[in-house]
């Protein structure tokens, strides 16, 4: 008999990313899949899909996913976007569901994770690695005047790099800071030209733009049930718009030692499973987190196709007690490795579609 996983979200970069990291042992699993959105790219790689209502809908999205979770029974849940941990983690408190494996930090967790601010927090109350961070008008202004501009502004309660901005001048900074849902980071390794990063106004706005990073680095750990780091890989990463295009696996121990830090100090909330690491290399040795995610990522593909399938591990260890074991090259072959990811088209019949609006759920035929 196949072992059902449930992947919320499953039509999001995340959980199509979990789906592609699965195919090597895809006959292993039977993939029941959840998803707000009728039509995405992701949706009938699934043995089922059920429509669900946005997480916004709390009580909704709970009383469907109750339903869900009676009718499959999965083996093991697991989480495609940041805002499914939070009404997924009132279902894993029921009783009813307690044969099933929520692998996803705890409801202990969540501010940490999903609370810019309290991130900042909690590095600071550990003495964890992190960009300092403000969230009102006294610590903005203590952040002014320690690193000067520019300075990161994001929202507070935000994900996949949207309404990022870089902050230039005081008035910015206020304006930001009175919208009342941001906070302020400083801004590791800047580069020397800020104004390099900005856009040329000379024509007119232009139609698209994006900053390309080309030192993302990624820590990205799996963590036991007593806080141990179980498996790590490092990667350092191209970014446009805020989505890797490229990757390459790293050796660096000392991104690997801050990840294993978080690790234990987040142990004690009952933290287990995936742990990704965002951060900027300050000298040699040197990382700084500016973000934190408690959950696969998108280049958890990229990451399984270099040798290290972080997916099989969570499942092997978690549902079977097999502890993982380093299957990437060695050291010189492994830094020569590269990934490019690029957009491949999938089709679909309307058919399927309209099934799934219409009733709810689309199940493919044995």
């Amino acid at each position: 008999m196949k072992r059902k996983i449930l992947i919320t979200s499953i039509g999001s970069l995340v959980g199509s990313s979990i789906v592609e990291s699965l195919y090597p042992r895809r006959h292993e699993w039977f993939i029941v899949g959840v998803n707000s959105q009728p039509i995405a790219v992701n949706n009938f790689s699934s043995d089922v899909v059920y429509l669900v209502p946005e997480t916004t809908q709390e009580s909704a999205y709970i009383e469907r996913m109750r339903s869900i979770l009676r009718a499959e029974k999965p083996s093991v849940v697991l989480i495609g976007r940041d805002f499914d941990l939070s009404p997924l983690n009132k279902l894993r408190a029921d009783p009813e569901f307690k044969e099933t494996l929520f692998l996803m930090p705890s409801e202990a967790c969540e501010p940490v994770l999903n609370d810019k601010n309290e991130t900042w927090v909690f590095a600071n109350h550990h003495k964890l690695p992190f960009a300092a961070t403000a969230s009102d008008r006294a610590e903005l202004d203590t952040l002014i005047e320690q690193f000067g501009f520019p300075l990161i502004c994001k929202p507070r309660f935000g994900h996949g790099s949207l309404s990022v901005f870089i902050v230039t001048t005081v008035k910015q900074a206020y304006s930001a800071l009175s919208e009342g849902n941001f906070v302020f980071q400083e801004f590791l390794s800047p580069p020397q030209d800020v104004q390099s990063l900005f856009p040329d106004f000379r024509f007119g706005v232009p139609l698209f733009y994006s900053i390309n990073e080309h030192d993302h680095y990624s820590a990205q750990g799996l963590v036991g049930s007593n806080g141990e780091l179980l498996a790590f890989i490092a990667t350092l990463s191209v970014l446009e718009g805020g989505k890797s295009i490229s990757a390459r696996p790293i050796d660096e121990p000392a991104l690997e030692q801050v990840a294993a830090d978080y690790a234990r100090a987040l142990g004690p909330l009952g933290y287990i499973g995936p742990l990704n690491l965002n951060c900027k290399k300050i000298d040699s040795d040197h990382f700084v987190p500016y973000e934190l995610n408690g959950r696969f990522t998108g280049t958890t593909a990229t990451r399984a196709a270099f040798g290290h399938p972080e997916v099989e591990y969570a499942l092997d260890y978690f549902l079977d007690g097999k502890k993982p074991k380093r299957r990437y090259q060695s050291k010189s072959n492994f830094m020569r490795q590269l990934v490019h990811r690029r957009p491949v088209p999938q089709l679909f019949d309307s058919v399927m579609v309209s099934q799934l609006i219409t009733d709810g759920v689309w199940r493919r035929k044995s």
